[in-house]
């Protein structure tokens, strides 16, 4: 579930209690605020800000009339700007909306694009299966929900060695029938077969 997602259903039990005229039941601590983002284009911070902020939105009980009001407040510089210019254009905007509009204007044109290039073409090659997992992992991340499992699967067993992937079919597994977990568990599994023999080899030489 996207923290979007949990922001609406946290919106709908706000909008519940105000039809009922009750206060909804609160919560026990205080909503952290994020970190103030200020427009700088780096990717990781954009997404911790805006995960933060869904959190401070969702944990305070904050009516969805006031979302884009505290956006604000937790913007500084270029993203304050930014912010209060597409406001400007139309304040009935949703929130998501002027999130995906923040970010296009504090990211170059073809950012995302660049990224989904990275992650259809990243090969294994000289690195172990555990480092080509996790960089493939974070450009996953960078990408969002554009990445369905099944796909994350098929592109994890594209670049593997060609070495790997035969031992998998070998295990029995198969990049359209197994989970991510699986085929990184059999490819690990897969690596360390292949650096044994591998020693056995050079041991047998000398």
């Amino acid at each position: 579930k996207t923290k979007f997602a949990e922001l609406c259903e946290s919106t709908e039990m706000l909008r519940h209690y105000a039809k009922l005229r009750q206060c909804p039941p609160r919560t026990r601590f205080k909503p952290e605020a994020p970190k103030p983002y200020d427009g700088r284009p780096d990717l990781r911070i954009f997404q911790e800000f805006v995960h933060d902020f869904l959190d401070y939105l969702i944990d305070g009980q904050v009516p969805e009339n006031r979302h884009s009001s505290k956006l604000q407040r937790f913007l500084t510089g270029r993203a304050r700007i930014i912010c209060a210019r597409v406001m400007k254009r139309d304040y009935q905007w949703q929130l998501d909306r002027i999130i995906e509009e923040l970010f296009n204007e504090c990211f170059p044109d073809g950012f995302m694009n660049s990224i989904r290039r990275e992650f259809n073409s990243l090969y294994q090659e000289n690195n172990s299966v555990k480092i080509y997992a996790s960089t493939l992992e974070g450009l996953r991340e960078d990408l969002g929900d554009e990445i369905s499992d099944g796909r994350m699967v098929r592109r994890f067993w594209e670049g593997l060695n060609d070495e790997i992937s035969v031992h998998l079919y070998n295990f029995g597994l198969h990049p359209d029938m197994n989970t991510y977990d699986q085929v990184m568990a059999g490819a690990v599994r897969a690596e360390r077969a292949e650096n044994n023999w591998l020693h056995r080899q050079n041991y047998s030489c000398n």
